[in-house]
């Protein structure tokens, strides 16, 4: 006999294939998650996790869900998912997206990068910089702390991979501008953009523990490892990496 959230997985991937632009993928992934009951979201999830660490590519609709629930704007069906599966299971799930204690490094005061103006530069400055495309002033942009101005630079065309990942990399750093880095389709799809975000304390861990489920089987050996890493990413990094664990 068919399963039905299999069957609903099948025709929701089917549906998401035929969307190429991550923008849009992630635009309708939110839009259906926000419409769906939350006990139906679960089994979705649940239907379409598959073996953790697998390679999955653009048309993974897991992936898909999971960076349309990172987002802000779906705190609440986040929420209400993970309290559904908290009390019904599946297990994976309330273990990625149920509630759990947080601990975010303190940041004491950021500094604002110099831009060699001999003066600070006010918001408005910072800003405009960063939408330029001169290469020196984009590098000095990265290591701005305003989540306004990461936001802007982040949509610049002229950023690369590399630039992105070494913003997700810094420390310390405003979680809202990590947020941000999640927040833009075009750099949420990189893989290597996201194990950089989990491995980033401050990073809150309703947002890392999902990212999480979607590492490559030989990164989540290697953060099972880390002891730097915080305590419920190793537990997720384990079981991904010994899938037929299971919590």
């Amino acid at each position: 006999m068919d399963d039905p959230a299999t069957n609903h997985a099948a025709i929701v991937g089917r549906r998401l294939a035929t969307l190429r632009d991550p923008a849009m993928r992630l635009a309708w992934a939110s839009d259906l998650l926000q419409k769906m009951a939350a006990e139906r979201a679960v089994s979705l999830l649940a239907a379409s996790l598959g073996t953790p660490g697998r390679h999955p590519d653009q048309d993974d609709l897991f992936l898909t869900l999971t960076l349309a629930l990172v987002q802000p704007e779906l705190a609440e069906t986040r929420t209400a998912i993970g309290g559904v599966a908290a009390r019904q299971g599946p297990t994976e799930i309330a273990w990625l997206f149920a509630r759990r204690p947080d601990s975010i490094p303190p940041l004491g005061k950021l500094p604002v990068p110099d831009h060699g103006r001999g003066r600070p530069l006010t918001l408005g400055e910072r800003k405009s910089l960063a939408r330029g495309r001169d290469r020196k002033l984009l590098l000095r942009a990265l290591v701005d702390p305003h989540p306004d101005v990461a936001a802007i630079l982040l949509a610049n065309p002229s950023l690369t991979e590399q630039d992105v990942r070494r913003m997700a990399s810094r420390r310390p750093i405003e979680p809202s501008v990590l947020e941000q880095i999640l927040a833009q389709p075009r750099w949420a799809v990189r893989y290597e953009v996201r194990l950089a975000l989990v491995q980033n304390p401050h990073l809150p861990l309703d947002r890392a523990l999902p990212l999480a489920a979607l590492l490559r089987r030989q990164d989540a050996r290697t953060l099972a490892k880390a002891p730097d890493l915080r305590a419920p990413l190793r537990e997720i990094a384990e079981w991904v990496a010994t899938p037929a664990t299971r919590h």
